[in-house]
This record gives C-alpha cells, sequence and structure tokens, in this order.
C-alpha cells in the first residue's frame, strides 16, 4: 500500500500545472511518472508554457483603456473627495488598477501584441494618465458631496461593467496567468461595489 500511494502522488504531481510568475503558468512536458518530477519546480528545459487564444490577447488589447479609464476616476476622487472612507476606497481601488495594467504590459510584450488603436483616444496615450472619458470631464466640475455622490454612481456602473466582461474572459480564456489576474480584478470591483453601496447608504441616511 506504501509504494502504491508513493507511484499516486507522483502522477498528480508530474502532470500539475506549476505557475511560475504572473505572467507564466507552465505544464510538465514530460507525462511520465519519474522521481525526478517530484523535485522539479518552476518554468525550466522540461516546461512547456501555456500560450494565450484569441480571447486572451484580445481582453488584454481592448480593455487596458477602460482600466486606465477607472484608475483615473479613482485618482481623481482621491484628490478632489472630502470623505475619508471614499478616499480609502479609492486609493485601494486605483492599486488594484495599477497592478493589472502593469500585468498588462507584460503580457504585451511577452506575447508581442500590436498597440491598440482607440477610436475615442489619442495614439501612444499613457494609460495612467489618461483622463478623457465623458464622466471624468463632469465630475472633475463637482465638489463636496455632490462629487461623492456622483462619482460614486459612476463607479457602481463602471464596476458592474468591469465585472461581466471579466467573468466573459474566464469563461473563453486559456492562459492561467491571465486568468488569475482576471480573478482578481474581478474581486476588487466586488469590494468597491460593497464599499459604494455602504457609502451610498450612508449619504442617503
Amino acid at each position: 500500500m506504501r509504494r502504491v500511494g508513493a507511484v499516486v502522488l507522483v502522477v498528480v504531481v508530474a502532470t500539475t500545472l506549476v505557475a511560475c510568475g504572473d505572467d507564466e503558468v507552465c505544464v510538465s512536458a514530460s507525462t511520465s511518472a519519474s522521481t525526478s518530477s517530484l523535485l522539479s519546480s518552476g518554468c525550466g528545459p522540461d516546461r512547456v508554457e501555456i500560450a494565450p487564444n484569441e480571447a486572451d490577447e484580445r481582453f488584454v488589447m481592448d480593455r487596458a483603456l477602460s482600466i486606465g479609464e477607472v484608475g483615473q476616476l479613482a485618482v481623481l476622487a482621491v484628490e478632489e473627495s472630502g470623505d475619508d472612507e471614499l478616499v480609502a476606497l479609492a486609493e485601494a481601488y486605483g492599486v488594484e488598477t495599477g497592478d493589472l495594467l502593469d500585468a498588462f504590459g507584460r503580457f504585451e510584450r511577452k506575447w508581442d501584441l500590436p498597440e491598440t488603436v482607440y477610436e475615442d483616444a489619442p495614439v501612444g496615450i499613457d494609460l495612467r494618465e489618461y483622463a478623457g472619458d465623458d464622466d471624468y470631464a463632469v465630475l472633475e466640475d463637482l465638489s463636496g458631496t455632490e462629487f461623492d455622490e456622483s462619482w460614486i454612481e459612476v463607479m457602481l456602473g463602471r464596476a458592474d461593467d468591469q465585472i461581466d466582461v471579466t467573468e466573459d474572459l474566464l469563461q473563453e480564456g486559456d492562459h492561467l496567468g491571465l486568468r488569475s489576474a482576471a480573478e482578481r480584478w474581478i474581486s476588487a470591483n466586488e469590494a468597491l461595489l460593497d464599499g459604494l453601496q455602504d457609502l451610498q447608504r450612508d449619504l442617503s441616511s
């Protein structure tokens, strides 16, 4: 029984996916149940990276602008709101948008993706500084409670949209590194929604 258990363990390890980094997820190229499989880890000569499919590439190229926009809306809230809870919520969300844009940059370079040209934005824009959407233009002219209430309304819709589109990726995408980033992004937007709803109740009471 002890020898059978060891063989099962080796087979499981030999066929287990190995996370190699934020933008790299690999699987063993060999399916043989050898003892050396227990000792190998990370990405090496015996590892083959799982390639992205069209849905993965499209998500990275198409969604970067919208993520940059919500990131700038978060920055605007930190600068303009006088509500400490709203500012804290915006700061946390801004960190998540920055981390996801960093991951997108790594994927773009690794996958050799072409630069995306957006219809509503200038070529070569810095997504961390782009503030060209209509909601931003309206919000930057507001202040006080009016700003807070309007920002919450805008971000409720934006967070819902981010969740819906990212869940589609989880249905269609193959690349596990991107899936991991997508799952974290969904969690960030769910946390934002919860916080926004709490703030909205406080402001209306």
